[in-house]
């Protein structure tokens, strides 16, 4: 479990995704989930449970996200080949979105799951695309 801070006050696309790579640095994040991984295993099972509510309670964590890439060989049903796959997760009770993003070879798909009560969540599709689309084109001005 990593928390991430969404720098959504940031206007620069480049920033936006300079400040969600700094986050998400390799070694940290490592070091984050080894440390998380090893507190959840031996501290009492009351603590560790208490500290996972505590973690994922609407408050300190509004929406949930999971990032899957799937490594897979393609998968075949008998004859019939997969081209495609799509991860579906669900929100923690609570909590009004969970998001995810799979990807299976060259492509990402990104779903979105979420309560009735969040009146923008059918809006994040879209803005995933623009906001895809604004950055491809930063750094496409950027090789120019």
């Amino acid at each position: 479990m990593v928390r991430l801070r969404l720098p959504c006050a940031e206007s620069l696309p480049l920033r936006r995704i300079a400040s969600l790579s700094r986050q998400l640095e390799a070694g940290r994040v490592e070091r984050r989930m080894r440390t998380s991984r090893a507190l959840m295993r031996r501290a009492p099972l009351p603590m560790s449970l208490g500290t996972l509510r505590l973690l994922m309670r609407p408050r300190h964590a509004s929406l949930t996200g999971t990032y899957f890439p799937a490594a897979l060989p393609q998968p075949a049903l008998g004859d019939a080949r997969l081209d495609g796959a799509l991860g579906l997760g669900a929100p923690l009770p609570g909590q009004l979105c969970h998001l995810t993003l799979l990807r299976y070879r060259s492509e990402c798909t990104l779903s979105v799951v979420h309560d009735t009560a969040f009146g923008r969540g059918a809006d994040l599709p879209e803005l995933w695309l623009a906001a895809l689309a604004e950055l491809e084109a930063v750094v496409r001005d950027a090789r120019e």
